[in-house]
C-alpha cells in the first residue's frame, strides 16, 4: 500500500474513533498489526451491567425476576443483560432494587477489608 493511500485510510479510521488527541497514534505504534481492530472495539457499545442492592434481594433472586420477565441475563456478583435496554424498562430499577454499575467497580468493593456496618466502600 503506498503512503498516500495508507494515510487516507488511517485518517478515515481515525475519524470513526473517539480517542483523546494522539490516542489513536499511540495504539497504532504499540499494536501495528491490530490497531484498527482495537480502535473499532473501543467504539462498540459495552455491556449493560447491573448492581443488585443486596439489602433488597440476591443476584440469584434478581436473575429469577428477569427470567420471569423473559429478559436474558447472567451473573454471579453482578448481572449482565444479554441485550442492553433503557433503564426505565429494567425491572426494579425505579424502585432501587438495581442500578447500573460497571462489573469492575463492583468487584473493587470486595478487595478492601471493610469490617462491620460502620465501614463502607464507595466507588466513584
Amino acid at each position: 500500500m503506498n503512503v498516500k493511500r495508507y494515510s487516507l485510510r488511517f485518517k478515515a479510521i481515525r475519524s470513526r474513533v473517539s480517542t483523546p488527541h494522539g490516542g489513536s497514534d499511540a495504539v497504532k505504534r504499540g499494536h501495528p498489526d491490530e490497531w484498527e481492530n482495537i480502535l473499532d472495539a473501543g467504539n462498540r457499545q459495552g455491556p449493560l451491567t447491573l448492581r443488585v442492592n443486596a439489602r433488597r434481594m440476591s443476584v440469584a433472586q434478581y436473575l429469577d425476576v428477569l427470567k420471569a420477565e423473559h429478559i436474558e441475563a447472567a451473573g454471579i456478583h453482578a448481572v449482565r443483560l444479554k441485550t442492553p435496554m433503557a433503564v426505565d424498562k429494567i425491572p426494579g430499577f425505579a424502585d432501587g432494587v438495581v442500578s447500573v454499575q460497571d462489573a469492575g467497580a463492583q468487584l473493587a468493593a470486595q478487595l478492601p477489608n471493610a469490617r462491620g456496618a460502620s465501614e463502607r466502600i464507595c466507588s466513584a
